[in-house]
């Protein structure tokens, strides 16, 4: 039987359209705990000074992860923190973490946490950011872990410069 430009009915596709589908977030357990993200509104910024004193007084609320140090992520390049330490690199980037008993003591106790930020230039381009002038969006390229066959230009937005040599133009 050939499938291919036919439509495939899905076995999920009537609990969906009828509304009666199961996601993750319909399922509860007893103490479960629920995490909201307080996120940068700058998309290039210095974190200053971020103040979590009201959110811990937030009855249920278990955790605040905020400028903490945890291993950099990321693919060829380990550059990307899981919460944003000393700056944020793009907008929406998380800054801190709340950990609380409902998704409502978590939400309630991350709008009471308070960031100051220095904002920086942003770099709106690659073409921007291969310009001399560029703020540079993670100045200590150079330092970080990567696999082998990559190159960081150091002092540059670059990650990874790869030269093509065949063909003709």
């Amino acid at each position: 039987m050939n499938i291919i430009g036919r439509s495939i009915p899905r076995k999920e596709a009537f609990d969906k359209v009828a509304g009666v589908a199961k996601y993750t977030n319909d399922y509860q357990s007893p103490r479960m705990l629920h995490a909201k993200m307080v996120i940068s509104p700058y998309g290039h910024a210095l974190i200053k000074k971020i103040d979590t004193s009201k959110a811990w007084k937030v009855p249920g609320v278990r955790a605040i992860l905020a400028g903490e140090h945890f291993p950099l992520t990321g693919g060829n390049i380990r550059d990307h923190p899981p919460i944003a330490v000393e700056k944020v690199r793009y907008h929406g980037e998380p800054v801190a973490v709340v950990v609380a008993d409902t998704p409502v003591l978590a939400k309630r106790a991350a709008d009471l946490i308070q960031v100051t930020y220095e904002p920086f230039p942003v770099v709106n381009s690659p073409t921007q950011a291969l310009q001399d002038e560029a703020p540079l969006i993670h100045p200590n390229l150079g330092n970080y872990h990567k696999e082998e066959g990559v190159y960081p230009e150091k002092g540059t937005n670059i990650a990874h410069r790869t030269k093509i040599r065949k063909g003709s133009v």
